[in-house]
C-alpha cells in the first residue's frame, strides 16, 4: 500500500479537478527540475525552502565553536506548520528551532529555466500546487508515502508522521554506524508488500478509485445460496424415518364436512 512517485504523477495527471492539464511525462520534468534545485543548494551547505510545503536544510550541531565546518552539519527536513495543519501531519523530528545554515525560498523562474529543457515558469508554478496536494491527500489516508527525491533521499511518510531519510552523500554514517536508525527501520517495513498484485496499482498503493465495494445489500443473495449449497444431506435412514409431505390439495380434501351440509 506504499504510495509512490509512478503514483504520484498517475494521479496529477489524472486528477478531474487538476490546475495543470499535462501528461505524467511533464509532471515528472517537474519533480526532477525542483529535486535538482533542492540538490544545488543542499551540495552548497545551503537549505531549500517551498514555504507551501517544506524546508530542507543544514542543521548546525555544535553552535558553540566559532567556526561552523561539515563535520558539525547535519541535513534536515521539515514539513511546512500550513502543509501539516492542512493534511493532519506531524514532523517525527522538529529541529526548526536548531540554528541552521543559510536558506533560500524557491524560484519557479530559476526551477524552470535552469533545470529543465522546456519547462514554463507557470507550468512550474501550477504543477507544483497539483503534486503538493496529491502528496498531502495520499498520506492524510494515512496510508505510506514513500518518494524519491532525484539523488537527494526519500521523503517517507507513515501514520500522519514524516521523515526523510538522506543519501550517505549528504548525512554519512558516523564513528558509530547509525543514520537515523529510526527512519531507516521505518523505510525497511515499507519495502515489505502488505496487499497482493490485484489489488493494488504499480508500486503497491491501493488506489481509492478503484476500491469501490458493492452494497451489504448485493452480498446477502450470494451468501444465501452459498450457505444453503454447504447445508448437508440427510443419510438414507433419516429419509426414511422423515414423515411423508401432504401435498396442500390432500390436506384440503380430508377436512371434515361442514354441519351445514
Amino acid at each position: 500500500m506504499t504510495f509512490k512517485l509512478p503514483d504520484l504523477l498517475k494521479r496529477c495527471a489524472k486528477r478531474p479537478r487538476a490546475r495543470l492539464k499535462a501528461d505524467e511525462s511533464v509532471f515528472h520534468e517537474i519533480w526532477l527540475a525542483l529535486a535538482a534545485w533542492i540538490r544545488s543548494q543542499m551540495v552548497k551547505k545551503q537549505g531549500a525552502k517551498i514555504p507551501t510545503f517544506g524546508t530542507w536544510r543544514w542543521v548546525i550541531m555544535d553552535s558553540s565553536t566559532e567556526q561552523t565546518t561539515a563535520d558539525t552539519l547535519r541535513p534536515s527536513f521539515t514539513l511546512a506548520e500550513s502543509f501539516c495543519k492542512g493534511y493532519g501531519l506531524t514532523n517525527r523530528r522538529c529541529e526548526s528551532m536548531k540554528p541552521a545554515t543559510k536558506v533560500k525560498d524557491i524560484n519557479v523562474y530559476e526551477v524552470a529555466i535552469r533545470y529543465s529543457n522546456k519547462l514554463q515558469k507557470d507550468t512550474v508554478f501550477t504543477g507544483l500546487k497539483d503534486i503538493f496536494q496529491v502528496i498531502g491527500e495520499a498520506a492524510a489516508s494515512r496510508g505510506a508515502v514513500k518518494l524519491e527525491v532525484g539523488d537527494i533521499g526519500f521523503l517517507i511518510i507513515k501514520e500522519c508522521k514524516a521523515s526523510f531519510l538522506f543519501e550517505p552523500e549528504f548525512n554519512p554514517f558516523d564513528e558509530a554506524g547509525e543514520q537515523d536508525t529510526e527512519v531507516i527501520e521505518l523505510e525497511g517495513q515499507l519495502q515489505q508488500p502488505q496487499v497482493g498484485p490485484s489489488e493494488a496499482g504499480p508500486s503497491g498503493w491501493m488506489d481509492p478509485v478503484a476500491m469501490e465495494v458493492a452494497p451489504p445489500s448485493a452480498h446477502q443473495p450470494v451468501q444465501a445460496k452459498a450457505a444453503k449449497r454447504t447445508r448437508r444431506p440427510r443419510t438414507a435412514s433419516a429419509r426414511r424415518s422423515a414423515k411423508p409431505r401432504v401435498p396442500a390439495q390432500s390436506i384440503i380434501e380430508l377436512e371434515p364436512p361442514s354441519l351445514d351440509n
